[in-house]
Protein backbone atom coordinates (compact mmCIF):
# COMPACT_ATOMS: atom_id res chain seq x y z
CA UNK A 1 0.00 0.00 0.00
CA UNK A 2 0.97 3.23 -0.84
CA UNK A 3 -0.02 7.12 0.37
CA UNK A 4 -0.71 10.37 -2.61
CA UNK A 5 1.41 12.77 -1.29
CA UNK A 6 0.76 16.29 -1.26
CA UNK A 7 2.51 17.11 -4.60
CA UNK A 8 0.66 14.41 -6.08
CA UNK A 9 3.03 11.23 -6.36
CA UNK A 10 3.96 8.07 -5.18
CA UNK A 11 6.93 6.29 -4.08
CA UNK A 12 7.62 2.45 -5.31
CA UNK A 13 9.54 -0.07 -5.28
CA UNK A 14 12.67 0.18 -8.32
CA UNK A 15 10.74 3.32 -9.58
CA UNK A 16 11.28 6.04 -6.92
CA UNK A 17 8.60 8.78 -7.59
CA UNK A 18 6.01 8.90 -9.62
CA UNK A 19 3.42 11.69 -10.70
CA UNK A 20 -0.06 10.68 -10.58
CA UNK A 21 -1.81 13.48 -10.05
CA UNK A 22 -4.43 14.26 -12.09
CA UNK A 23 -4.79 10.39 -13.20
CA UNK A 24 -7.43 7.83 -13.20
CA UNK A 25 -6.49 4.54 -11.59
CA UNK A 26 -6.26 3.41 -15.34
CA UNK A 27 -4.14 5.95 -16.05
CA UNK A 28 -1.71 5.57 -13.35
CA UNK A 29 -1.80 1.85 -13.30
CA UNK A 30 -0.97 2.42 -17.36
CA UNK A 31 2.14 4.72 -16.26
CA UNK A 32 2.88 2.66 -13.24
CA UNK A 33 3.54 -0.35 -15.73
CA UNK A 34 5.13 1.46 -18.28
CA UNK A 35 7.69 2.41 -15.18
CA UNK A 36 8.15 -1.68 -14.27
CA UNK A 37 8.90 -2.30 -17.77
CA UNK A 38 11.73 -1.53 -18.17
CA UNK A 39 12.73 -4.04 -14.92
CA UNK A 40 10.59 -7.20 -15.72
CA UNK A 41 9.22 -8.77 -18.64
CA UNK A 42 5.30 -8.36 -19.10
CA UNK A 43 4.73 -6.93 -16.35
CA UNK A 44 0.76 -7.02 -14.52
CA UNK A 45 -0.23 -4.30 -12.37
CA UNK A 46 -3.18 -4.25 -10.37
CA UNK A 47 -4.51 -0.87 -9.02
CA UNK A 48 -6.92 -0.41 -6.39
CA UNK A 49 -7.96 2.55 -4.49
CA UNK A 50 -8.42 1.66 -0.55
CA UNK A 51 -9.43 4.91 0.61
CA UNK A 52 -10.51 8.29 -0.60
CA UNK A 53 -9.24 11.83 1.36
CA UNK A 54 -12.05 14.03 2.33
CA UNK A 55 -13.74 16.72 -0.10
CA UNK A 56 -12.55 20.40 0.23
CA UNK A 57 -14.68 22.94 -0.74
CA UNK A 58 -15.42 26.43 -0.33
CA UNK A 59 -18.69 28.23 0.39
CA UNK A 60 -19.11 32.01 0.14
CA UNK A 61 -21.89 34.38 -0.67
CA UNK A 62 -25.28 34.87 0.87
CA UNK A 63 -25.45 31.24 3.36
CA UNK A 64 -25.61 30.90 6.79
CA UNK A 65 -22.18 29.76 7.47
CA UNK A 66 -19.92 30.81 4.80
CA UNK A 67 -16.30 29.37 4.81
CA UNK A 68 -14.31 25.84 4.08
CA UNK A 69 -15.42 23.19 4.68
CA UNK A 70 -14.18 19.09 4.74
CA UNK A 71 -16.87 16.58 4.04
CA UNK A 72 -16.48 13.05 4.07
CA UNK A 73 -16.92 10.63 0.83
CA UNK A 74 -18.66 7.69 1.88
CA UNK A 75 -18.46 4.22 -0.09
CA UNK A 76 -21.91 3.03 -0.93
CA UNK A 77 -24.51 1.89 1.51
CA UNK A 78 -22.43 3.64 4.52
CA UNK A 79 -23.25 5.97 6.93
CA UNK A 80 -21.53 9.25 8.12
CA UNK A 81 -21.13 9.79 11.46
CA UNK A 82 -23.16 12.31 11.70
CA UNK A 83 -26.33 10.84 9.89
CA UNK A 84 -26.32 14.02 7.49
CA UNK A 85 -23.95 14.56 4.59
CA UNK A 86 -23.65 11.99 2.37
CA UNK A 87 -26.25 9.59 4.84
CA UNK A 88 -26.96 6.42 2.47
CA UNK A 89 -22.94 6.53 0.90
CA UNK A 90 -22.59 8.45 -2.31
CA UNK A 91 -20.72 11.87 -2.90
CA UNK A 92 -21.82 15.09 -1.63
CA UNK A 93 -23.43 17.08 -4.11
CA UNK A 94 -23.86 20.94 -4.18
CA UNK A 95 -27.11 21.15 -2.63
CA UNK A 96 -25.67 18.84 0.32
CA UNK A 97 -22.46 21.20 0.34
CA UNK A 98 -24.86 24.34 0.53
CA UNK A 99 -26.87 22.77 3.33
CA UNK A 100 -24.09 21.99 5.43
CA UNK A 101 -23.19 25.58 4.68
CA UNK A 102 -26.31 26.68 7.03
CA UNK A 103 -28.85 26.70 3.92
CA UNK A 104 -29.42 30.13 1.51
CA UNK A 105 -29.78 33.66 3.22
CA UNK A 106 -32.24 35.59 2.80
CA UNK A 107 -31.07 38.13 0.33
CA UNK A 108 -29.35 35.01 -1.58
CA UNK A 109 -30.07 34.40 -4.98
CA UNK A 110 -31.02 31.16 -6.14
CA UNK A 111 -30.84 32.26 -9.85
CA UNK A 112 -27.35 33.12 -9.51
CA UNK A 113 -25.62 29.92 -7.90
CA UNK A 114 -21.71 29.72 -9.06
CA UNK A 115 -19.33 26.87 -9.18
CA UNK A 116 -15.63 27.34 -9.84
CA UNK A 117 -13.78 23.96 -10.51
CA UNK A 118 -9.99 23.93 -10.87
CA UNK A 119 -8.85 22.18 -14.18
CA UNK A 120 -6.93 18.63 -13.05
CA UNK A 121 -3.73 19.93 -15.74
CA UNK A 122 -1.71 21.71 -13.96
CA UNK A 123 -1.64 25.61 -15.10
CA UNK A 124 -4.92 25.24 -16.99
CA UNK A 125 -7.62 27.82 -15.66
CA UNK A 126 -10.74 27.24 -13.62
CA UNK A 127 -14.03 26.18 -14.66
CA UNK A 128 -17.40 28.17 -14.69
CA UNK A 129 -20.73 26.89 -13.94
CA UNK A 130 -24.05 29.00 -13.23
CA UNK A 131 -27.46 27.42 -11.89
CA UNK A 132 -30.45 28.56 -12.08
CA UNK A 133 -32.37 26.87 -9.62
CA UNK A 134 -35.52 29.71 -9.30
CA UNK A 135 -36.48 29.46 -12.00
CA UNK A 136 -36.69 25.53 -11.68
CA UNK A 137 -38.62 26.32 -7.98
CA UNK A 138 -41.08 28.63 -9.71
CA UNK A 139 -41.86 26.75 -13.19
CA UNK A 140 -40.60 23.41 -12.90
CA UNK A 141 -38.08 21.40 -14.90
CA UNK A 142 -34.91 19.58 -14.83
CA UNK A 143 -32.87 20.84 -11.15
CA UNK A 144 -28.68 19.73 -11.87
CA UNK A 145 -27.25 19.01 -8.56
CA UNK A 146 -24.05 18.53 -9.44
CA UNK A 147 -21.22 15.96 -7.09
CA UNK A 148 -18.37 18.40 -5.63
CA UNK A 149 -15.30 17.45 -6.29
CA UNK A 150 -11.96 18.50 -4.01
CA UNK A 151 -11.29 22.44 -4.60
CA UNK A 152 -14.31 23.11 -5.57
CA UNK A 153 -15.96 26.65 -4.71
CA UNK A 154 -19.60 27.31 -4.75
CA UNK A 155 -20.81 31.28 -4.42
CA UNK A 156 -23.82 32.68 -3.99
CA UNK A 157 -24.50 36.46 -5.07
CA UNK A 158 -26.67 38.53 -3.35
CA UNK A 159 -30.35 39.49 -5.03
CA UNK A 160 -30.34 43.12 -5.76
CA UNK A 161 -33.93 43.37 -7.00
CA UNK A 162 -35.67 42.03 -4.15
CA UNK A 163 -39.09 39.93 -5.03
CA UNK A 164 -41.18 38.76 -2.12
CA UNK A 165 -42.22 36.12 -4.69
CA UNK A 166 -38.74 34.81 -4.89
CA UNK A 167 -38.47 35.28 -1.29
CA UNK A 168 -41.05 33.15 -0.08
CA UNK A 169 -40.15 30.50 -3.27
CA UNK A 170 -36.70 30.13 -1.97
CA UNK A 171 -37.91 29.94 2.09
CA UNK A 172 -40.34 27.01 0.97
CA UNK A 173 -37.56 25.00 -0.51
CA UNK A 174 -34.67 22.81 0.74
CA UNK A 175 -31.99 25.33 -0.03
CA UNK A 176 -33.23 27.50 3.08
CA UNK A 177 -32.35 26.93 6.51
CA UNK A 178 -34.74 24.78 8.60
CA UNK A 179 -35.28 27.99 11.27
CA UNK A 180 -34.22 31.37 10.94
CA UNK A 181 -34.02 33.58 13.95
CA UNK A 182 -36.16 36.91 14.43
CA UNK A 183 -35.88 39.83 17.25
CA UNK A 184 -39.53 40.55 18.53
CA UNK A 185 -39.64 43.80 20.58
CA UNK A 186 -42.71 46.01 22.18
CA UNK A 187 -45.49 44.96 24.10
CA UNK A 188 -45.32 41.34 23.89
CA UNK A 189 -44.89 38.44 26.34
CA UNK A 190 -41.72 37.55 25.39
CA UNK A 191 -39.35 39.70 23.73
CA UNK A 192 -36.29 39.23 22.24
CA UNK A 193 -34.63 36.18 19.60
CA UNK A 194 -37.58 33.80 18.78
CA UNK A 195 -36.61 30.90 16.39
CA UNK A 196 -39.26 30.01 13.75
CA UNK A 197 -39.44 27.94 10.91
CA UNK A 198 -37.88 29.64 7.46
CA UNK A 199 -41.35 30.07 5.96
CA UNK A 200 -43.29 30.84 9.38
CA UNK A 201 -45.80 34.11 9.13
CA UNK A 202 -45.77 36.73 11.24
CA UNK A 203 -48.09 36.06 13.77
CA UNK A 204 -45.69 32.83 14.65
CA UNK A 205 -43.06 34.84 15.73
CA UNK A 206 -45.50 36.90 18.37
CA UNK A 207 -46.90 34.04 19.71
Amino acid sequence: QVQVLSDGTINLPRLGTVEVWGLTLDEARQRITAGYSQFLRRPLVYLDLVEQRPVRVTVTGQVGRPGVFTLPVNSPGSISSDGELGSGGGWPTMVDVIQRAGGVAAMGDLSRLELLRPSHQRGASSKRYVFDYLTVLKQGGFAPNPLIYDGDSIRLYKNDGVNNADLITTAASNFAPDTIKVNVVGEVARPGLQQVPSNAPLSQAIF
